[in-house]
């Protein structure tokens, strides 16, 4: 399992208590706008298909711990976590105009920094199925 410090500053984001759907029930795409309403924090008249260094959050489905735990003073990732970096370092694989720069993994989110040297379409897809998956698990569980 690897290893990966915490930075100054970088706590784990708060998690708060869920209710969850009953199974089946499908929610109308008002219903969805409803809830996700939020503002924009996109720099307004920036054309975001330019190439550039983009940083990048992503969060854990209602913000649940779901890639390790932080204890004294590192991020000890389980098996999710591995997948998110096996995943990161691929990226470039699928993506050649992509690079890669600074990335930290925390329980329940993710930061990143992409460059993009070109834009434009051509790209594969990264592995979604579960077989796929267990196999980027093994293939970190060797480094």
């Amino acid at each position: 399992m690897r290893a990966y410090s915490v930075g100054a500053g970088f706590k784990p984001a708060p998690t708060k208590p869920t209710t969850q759907k009953p199974l089946g029930r499908l929610i109308g795409w008002q219903d969805d706008l409803d809830r996700h309403c939020r503002r924009s924090i996109r720099l307004k008249g920036y054309d975001y298909s330019l190439s550039g260094a983009y940083f990048v959050t992503i969060c854990a489905h209602n913000r649940r711990c779901l890639f390790g735990e932080v204890a004294d003073g590192e991020m000890r990732l389980n098996a999710a976590g591995c997948i998110v970096v096996a995943s990161w370092d691929d990226l470039p694989i699928h993506y050649p105009n992509v690079q890669l720069d600074a990335f930290v993994v925390m329980p329940n989110h993710m930061h990143g920094i992409i460059v993009m040297s070109t834009v434009g379409a051509g790209f594969k897809p990264a592995p979604t199925s579960n077989h796929s998956m267990k196999l980027l698990w093994q293939k970190d569980q060797r480094r």
